[in-house]
């Protein structure tokens, strides 16, 4: 890829700074920093940026109205928004997700926080940075993969019924998330447990919009919950959440643990508390994301007997980790973003009806 070319749009001059100084130095990139939506089309027609940080408060309302009107002026760039870690700043966050933007990063509210921000912000940035200028899987004949050996003896569980649902996703999951949960019937039998990477404030939003666009009602996980049926938890950003015995009933168990794989909640501890629990009875899902996150949970389930489902890497914006999935050789199907939602429906019904025919030795790309 040819030198990267940015454009950054923020009030304020310590975060534009900040920006600026990470590409520069990590990607010796072309960055031209302002202040305000003012003249920043202008801007943004000249440079022609392959990606533009949006202030999503400068203000809200002007934000949103303006990222709307650039996606269709300007649907190759890639946009991603800042927003404060605030239901203000969330809202508005979830809201630019819808209308395009492809991911987001929190910003500290207060002045001396935001002079200590850099090392936040470039561990936020560069895996977006790195999904964004790294060269895209094209061929989905590329998506078939034969089974590891090692995998092999789990075939016998592959009819048992799902008795629970583990998802999984990072950088461009939420978009999957709200068409997959579109799709659930109100009827889908089992408890489903989501960790979606992302802050506190902004899990909760995320649990309200989906309990909004599904059938079935969807929740922010909280400690000792009893799972049911029908309902969806998504596990409460900068807290682990495993699911747990507690006498005759499964619950939820959240804890302030020390961070897996650089980031709590963790889809690995989630996975691994699945799969000792409902050992061939708990099907995991694993949507768009990047780095290491989800792989050794995949493999904890699949080593229990129970059944991996991935995001097609076409599909997803961060295909790193539903590729790496693949990869390894864990994962029994792949499904568009589209798909997803009913092909999980889909199984749950076969699984319970006893319908479901093997066919895990490869991987079902679609």
């Amino acid at each position: 890829m040819e030198k990267l070319n940015v454009v950054v749009i923020d009030q304020n001059i310590l975060v534009r700074r900040a920006i600026t100084n990470i590409l520069k130095n990590k990607y010796s990139a072309d960055v031209h920093s302002i202040k305000d939506l003012k003249n920043s089309e202008k801007v943004i027609r000249e440079q022609n940026p392959d990606i533009v940080f949006l202030d999503i408060e400068n203000p809200v309302d002007e934000a949103l109205r303006y990222l709307k009107k650039l996606k269709v002026s300007f649907p190759n760039i890639n946009f991603i928004v800042l927003g404060s870690r605030s239901k203000i700043g969330g809202e508005a966050v979830l809201n630019a997700l819808q209308k395009g933007a492809v991911d987001f990063i929190t910003k500290p509210k207060h002045k001396i926080s935001q002079l200590l921000c850099g090392d936040h912000l470039e561990k936020r940035l560069l895996p977006i940075i790195n999904e964004i200028t790294k060269d895209k899987v094209t061929q989905k004949s590329s998506l078939t993969f034969p089974r590891e050996k090692e995998y092999a003896a789990d075939i016998a569980f592959a009819d048992s019924p799902i008795k629970l649902v583990v998802i999984g996703g990072s950088i461009g999951g939420i978009n999957t998330l709200r068409t997959m949960f579109k799709q659930f019937p109100a009827d889908l039998a089992v408890p489903i447990v989501v960790v979606q990477h992302m802050p506190k404030i902004y899990s909760r939003l995320l649990a309200d919009e989906l309990d909004s666009l599904s059938p079935i009602e969807v929740n922010e996980a909280e400690d000792n919950i009893t799972l049911m049926p029908n309902r969806a938890w998504i596990a409460k950003g900068g807290y682990h959440c495993e699911v747990q015995q507690v006498g005759m009933q499964s619950s939820l168990k959240l804890h302030r643990g020390p961070r897996k794989n650089g980031v709590r909640p963790s889809i690995d501890v989630l996975f691994k508390s699945a799969a000792r629990l409902y050992g061939s009875e708990v099907l995991g899902v694993l949507v768009s994301g990047y780095a290491t996150d989800g792989i050794f949970g995949a493999q904890a389930i699949k080593k229990a007997g129970g059944h991996i489902m991935v995001e097609d890497p076409v599909s997803a914006f961060a295909d790193t980790l539903p590729k790496s999935i693949i990869e390894s050789g864990l994962a029994d199907e792949s499904y568009s973003m589209e798909e997803l939602g009913s092909q999980i429906a889909s199984l749950i019904s076969k699984r319970k009806s006893g319908a479901y025919e093997n066919q895990s030795s490869v991987v079902n790309s679609h």
